[in-house]
């Protein structure tokens, strides 16, 4: 009967996961943020079929930082807590930059920094294609 029970819990934790879509590793990771997005992009050269992109997505990212859940919420290797920020504005966002783009930098700038005094931050690019933009 015991392992019935346990066999039912066991059960149902990964339906709960698997209903989710997020991997049974990182169930806690925050909504909207998925282990197959790309956290990085950048072109490494060209081949014969165009450019060769290096891609990192959130789940290579959280094995590289040794992340787990912790009571619910996702942390690193060390246990500081992990979040992500999606970027707005870098060099690889815009074809024509803004007319305000260094305030608009700056301002980004100034938002990861106080996140990174409590928290691991995962920076996550806003171009995943990695292809330069002209």
């Amino acid at each position: 009967m015991r392992r019935l029970f346990i066999a039912s819990h066991v059960l149902i934790l990964y339906l709960s996961v698997t209903a989710s879509g997020k991997p049974p590793g990182y169930p806690c990771l925050p909504p909207g943020v998925k282990a197959t997005e790309v956290v990085t992009a950048k072109m490494v050269g060209s081949g014969p079929r165009g450019p060769v992109i290096k891609k990192v997505t959130v789940g290579q990212e959280l094995r590289r930082l040794r992340a787990r859940c912790l009571r619910g919420r996702l942390v690193d290797g060390t246990g500081k807590e992990i979040r992500f920020y999606r970027l707005t504005i870098a060099g690889d966002c815009f074809g024509v930059q803004p007319p305000d783009y260094e305030q608009r930098l700056a301002a980004q700038e100034r938002e990861v920094t106080a996140l990174k005094r409590r928290y691991r931050v995962i920076e996550m690019t806003c171009n995943p294609e990695g292809i330069p933009r002209p």
